[in-house]
């Protein structure tokens, strides 16, 4: 999917509920370490490392995320080896902390017995509820650029909703600079990590695709 879709009706929306996924290949750096949760059994918390891809530089950097997985003795995720995983993303109970959320017994295989792979981006899905709109223009790219923020109703290991911030291309993905953004709306987007948004706290995804019902 390469461009922002403009459906007809808003059926498909109506009948999914959000979701915040994401898939990619990590390097493990350090745990587990346990974080204790309240009338539930402990996280098994672990450090991986990632790769974003900047929207103004195009250039890879390597990214540090927390993976939370609920403890159990024969799931383990070894330092210094490298692993595809695939999950959702969510808050640790302080609602603060950003997490790659996976079930032991989730979608997750070992790809190497060491760091030196090529990770590649870290893709992300989500489908959420629109809380601003604005359309910017891109002094480095010399280009405009919807900015959208949704929100995602929380899953996984967290009741906390999880805020994300998704840039569009107007050019790239053939979205009008009029296009109506409807406040409380919802749309699904999907790209590639840009950055962990260290001022808002808020992952920034670079749009390649998406659905939207335009309401009037």
């Amino acid at each position: 999917m390469q461009d922002l879709i403009f459906l007809d009706s808003a059926d498909f929306f109506m009948k999914n509920c959000d979701v915040l996924v994401f898939t990619g290949i990590f390097a493990a750096e350090a745990g587990p370490h346990l974080r204790a949760r309240p009338n539930a059994s402990p996280l098994a918390i672990y450090r991986l490392r990632a790769e974003r891809q900047g929207q103004v530089t195009n250039e890879f950097a390597s990214v540090s995320l927390n993976l939370s997985v609920p403890y159990h003795g024969g799931f383990a995720v070894v330092a210094g080896r490298s692993y595809q995983f695939r999950g959702t993303i969510g808050k640790l109970d302080d609602e603060r902390t950003t997490v790659l959320q996976v079930d032991h017994d989730g979608d997750m295989r070992q790809v190497a017995e060491t760091e030196i792979v090529e990770l590649g981006p870290m893709s992300i899905t989500g489908l959420g509820r629109i809380e601003q709109a604005s359309l910017l223009f891109s002094v480095p790219l010399g280009l405009p650029v919807w900015k959208l923020i949704l929100v995602h109703e929380g899953m996984n290991h967290s009741n906390a909703d999880v805020k994300a911030t998704y840039l569009i291309g107007v050019d790239s993905l053939d979205v009008p600079a009029n296009t109506k953004f409807v406040i409380g709306s919802r749309i699904f987007l999907s790209g590639e990590l840009d950055s962990l948004g260290s001022q808002s706290g808020m992952m920034i995804i670079n749009v390649t695709g998406g659905m939207y019902h335009e309401c009037f």
